[in-house]
C-alpha cells in the first residue's frame, strides 16, 4: 500500500475481504494501543488469532531448508530446529554443541600490523582482514605507496571507515619495530603482527656471495626476530604472530637456489 502497488483483483471473486492496517499509526494513540493489545491478547486464548505457518527443518537438513526459502512458494515462516522442547516451562536450557566450520574472525578494536603489507599478497590479506572485522590496519613498507592500485585500495579502505596507517619503518632493526609497536599500541592495542617481507637475488648457487644472503634472510629472520622481542613486552592482547614463506622454500628451482637455502 505504501509503495502504490497494485493489488490483483480476482482474489475478491472468493468473497474475499481485505482491510489494510498501519499499526504504527494506531500505536500513537495508548488508547487504540490497549485496544489492540487486548483483542489481539483475547484472539490468542480463543484461538481467534493463530500462529503463522511453520516449516521445520532439522540442523543436519540446514541446506535442504535454504534450497526451499529460495524457491519463495512457502508460506508462513521457516525454521530451523535446534534442540527439543525442555520438559519444564521455567528453566535454564541445557548447553548443545553443534559441529561448524571455524571462521576466523578480526577484533574490530585491535590493530594489526602487515610488513611488507603494500605488496600485492599483502593488500590481499589487509582487504581479507577487513571483511572480517579489522578497522586498525597498519601496512609497513620501507617505500610506502608508489603505484596507482596500492593508493586506490588504501583510499577505498579509507572511504568505508577503516583507519589505515603507512609506516615506512625499518623492522630489521630493534629500535624502529619498537617504535612502529609503540605507535600500532597508540592506534589500538596489537591484535596481529604478519610478516610477509621478502627480498628476492634470483642467481644460481655458485654465482651468489655473502652479502646477497644477508640481503635476502634480513627482512625475513632478522625482522621476525626483533617482532618476536618486541612482541613479548608490548603486545598483551596479542591473537596472531604469523610468518608468511615461499613456496619454493619446500620445492625450489634452479634460478631460486638462494631462497630455499635462506629459508632452511
Amino acid at each position: 500500500m505504501l509503495n502504490e502497488n497494485r493489488i490483483d483483483m480476482s482474489i475478491f471473486l472468493k468473497n474475499t475481504s481485505y482491510h489494510g492496517i498501519l499499526l504504527e499509526m494506531l500505536f500513537k494513540d495508548s488508547e487504540y494501543k490497549r485496544e489492540t493489545i487486548t483483542l489481539m491478547s483475547e484472539g490468542i486464548q480463543n484461538g481467534v488469532v493463530c500462529p503463522l505457518p511453520t516449516t521445520v527443518f532439522s540442523q543436519q537438513s540446514l541446506e535442504q531448508g535454504f534450497r526451499f526459502m529460495t524457491t519463495g512458494k512457502h508460506i508462513g515462516k521457516v525454521l530451523l530446529k535446534i534442540r527439543d522442547e525442555e520438559p519444564q516451562k521455567c528453566m535454564l536450557p541445557m548447553r548443545k554443541t553443534i559441529a561448524a566450520i571455524s571462521r576466523t574472525y578480526m577484533y574490530p578494536d585491535k590493530s594489526y600490523v602487515l610488513i611488507g603489507g603494500l605488496g600485492g599478497f599483502g593488500l590481499e590479506l589487509a582487504n581479507w582482514m577487513i571483511t572480517r572485522g579489522a578497522r586498525f590496519i597498519v601496512l609497513v613498507s620501507r617505500t610506502g605507496i608508489r603505484t596507482g592500485y596500492q593508493m586506490l585500495r588504501v583510499q577505498q579502505w579509507r572511504n568505508n571507515g577503516i583507519k589505515v596507517i603507512i609506516s615506512t619503518a625499518d623492522t630489521t632493526t630493534l629500535s624502529d619495530v619498537e617504535c612502529l609497536i609503540d605507535d600500532s599500541n597508540r592506534l589500538a592495542p596489537v591484535g596481529g603482527i604478519f610478516n610477509l617481507a621478502v627480498v628476492l637475488r634470483d642467481a644460481l648457487f655458485e654465482n651468489l656471495h655473502v652479502a646477497d644472503f644477508e640481503t635476502v634472510i634480513s627482512p625475513k629472520v632478522n625482522c621476525t626476530r626483533n617482532l618476536d622481542v618486541i612482541s613479548r613486552k608490548s603486545c598483551p592482547s596479542l591473537d596472531h604472530f604469523v610468518v608468511f614463506l615461499s613456496t619454493s622454500c619446500g620445492r625450489g628451482n634452479a634460478s631460486l637456489i638462494m631462497v630455499l637455502q635462506v629459508q632452511l
